[in-house]
């Protein structure tokens, strides 16, 4: 993969070198005075500026040439900025192997082979594609949902930034990305966890509303209220979003599958049966039928006899 430098920043820097250089030796004067270990230079310079008034002739002096060359400081600033952004581009494109330039395109077509998430080690692979339709995605805790929607949001900045793709292929749409994960409450404004959500996917509904062309990646939605009117109100709202949007969605509640299936794809990560490795964090259609919420606790050393107790009335709320 080949990073194309732009060069005009390089040449921008050599035609003000001499601007630059003069405006450098002015602002070490500024310094002078301060910069000496020696307790006898340090007399004489306070000597100096008692008497002349060093320090404020040479500001006013530096203040004048600095808006003098303003736009030549400018200039030189964007420039270091873009070299800067091509040396740490190169760099991370030195270290990561597993990249592809991605196809852009404007048709809500979004096509990811074997895409993982650049921060996490060892990360398992997935391939997904979609033609527009919204995505639902259920699964165990710790399965992998998460942070499979962080992939999709993450390869889709890098596409339209740096043209780059954390994946063998990808086909992306030109489109904003915009994100409930890891909602918090705010204790000095006052605001629940729900009620921050509840803003948030607000925001969600404007945008749809408009007609702006956005992904949006919602993780466990309404996880701050009751089950039924989470259920209830997390139905109505995805509803609403998959008219004008790519939406991708989270969540345990698996009985949404049933409200969203004319207007979502199922997907769903699950578990393996094994005790040293549950998880394959491999994405598969359809609706998971498992949860492992109470087995999560039995491992992590609960009391036998709590684990138990939940497990009988998970069952008693099951039959109701």
């Amino acid at each position: 993969m080949n990073l194309l430098p732009d060069m005009s920043a390089c040449e921008d820097l050599r035609k003000h070198r001499k601007s630059i250089r003069k405006v450098r030796k002015v602002l070490k004067f500024m310094s002078v005075s301060k910069n000496h270990e020696s307790m006898l230079i340090n007399n004489a310079m306070y000597l100096l500026n008692f008497v002349f008034l060093y320090d404020l002739i040479v500001y006013a002096f530096s203040i004048d040439l600095i808006l003098k060359e303003k736009e030549v400081i400018k200039s030189c600033y964007f420039s270091i900025g873009a070299i800067d952004t091509i040396i740490s581009t190169a760099s991370y494109i030195q270290r990561n192997s597993k990249l592809c330039n991605p196809e852009l395109n404007y048709d809500h077509i979004l096509e990811l082979e074997d895409t993982y998430h650049p921060l996490v080690e060892n990360c398992v692979q997935n391939s997904f594609s979609t033609e527009g339709p919204p995505a639902l995605i259920t699964g165990s805790n710790m399965a992998g949902k998460t942070t499979f929607i962080k992939t999709i949001g993450v390869n889709l900045i890098f596409a339209r930034t740096l043209w780059l793709c954390h994946a063998v292929r990808a086909q992306l749409p030109v489109i904003n990305v915009f994100s409930s994960i890891k909602t918090e409450d705010g204790l000095e404004q006052g605001k629940s966890f729900y009620f921050s959500e509840l803003e948030r996917l607000n925001t969600f509904l404007e945008l749809t509303e408009k007609g702006s062309n956005c992904l949006l990646l919602i993780d466990e939605i309404y996880r701050g209220t009751n089950t039924v009117e989470r259920i209830a109100g997390a139905a109505s709202v995805l509803q609403e979003l998959a008219t004008n949007s790519i939406v991708f969605v989270t969540t345990h509640d698996i009985e949404l599958a049933s409200y969203l299936s004319s207007k979502y794809e199922m997907w769903h990560f699950e578990e393996t049966g094994s005790k040293t490795h549950p998880f394959e964090f491999k994405l598969h259609s359809g609706v998971c039928e498992t949860r492992n919420a109470l087995k999560l606790m039995a491992n992590m050393g609960y009391p036998e006899h709590i684990t138990k107790r939940a497990t009988a009335y998970a069952l008693e709320m099951e039959a109701d």
